[in-house]
């Protein structure tokens, strides 16, 4: 491993949770990705409050924006639950969605890509959804920031980040990476990284 990407990784663990906010870059997604923001919120058939209440919402969770009218937002729970409309004021972008300046290293759009299609596939199974933002750190490294309900109600982390760190190689034609799995406040939580012989996983939590 080189120093720089020796002196890189051992920075990650100390970076602070301002700086993280606006390094990480979003993912581009086909809706926005919302937080609750109210205690049981209605969840409705329409967009008003005549309304038929199909279900409710709870504080903290994340839904996917599908339609809007007026103040009324169409959302997806995923996991095979039924979604419904609910009103603006009750929900907000997640924070790590801001866009921010990327190195743009070799394969990150790609990569970038294959996020947004395995946050669908698992949301839509098993409403987890699984990473917020990743950021291109140069060097072939790259961080990945996940959510609340990955960190909680995420099934294998290690195979998770095995699964990211085999799809950020292939996007960089099979050299030496690094793959970072850190939380919105600067917490590294597992490492894959390339060595001499198999690739290194380490779990710092």
């Amino acid at each position: 491993m080189s120093p720089r990407r020796r002196a890189v990784l051992l920075a990650l663990a100390a970076l602070p949770a301002a700086l993280l906010a606006f390094a990480s870059t979003a993912l581009a997604l086909p809706g926005d990705v919302l937080v609750v923001t109210g205690d049981r919120v209605n969840l409705r058939d329409g967009p008003s409050t005549a309304g038929a209440v199909v279900g409710r919402l709870a504080r903290g969770e994340v839904v996917i924006e599908r339609e809007r009218s007026e103040a009324w937002i169409r959302v997806d729970l995923g996991g095979g639950h039924q979604g419904g409309w609910a009103h603006g004021s009750y929900l907000r972008p997640l924070g790590l969605q801001e866009p921010s300046a990327a190195t743009g290293g070799p394969g990150f759009g790609a990569f970038r890509a294959k996020l947004d299609g395995e946050n669908l596939r698992v949301f839509a199974e098993t409403g987890v959804y699984p990473y917020l933002a990743a950021r291109d750190l140069g060097d072939a490294m790259v961080m990945v920031v996940p959510s609340d309900d990955w960190l909680v109600n995420g099934q294998d982390h290690a195979a998770d980040a095995m699964r990211l760190y085999r799809m950020w190689k292939a996007e960089n034609g099979g050299r030496d990476v690094t793959l970072t799995i850190s939380d919105r406040d600067g917490n590294v939580y597992i490492t894959v990284q390339d060595t001499d012989q198999d690739p290194l996983l380490t779990v710092h939590y």
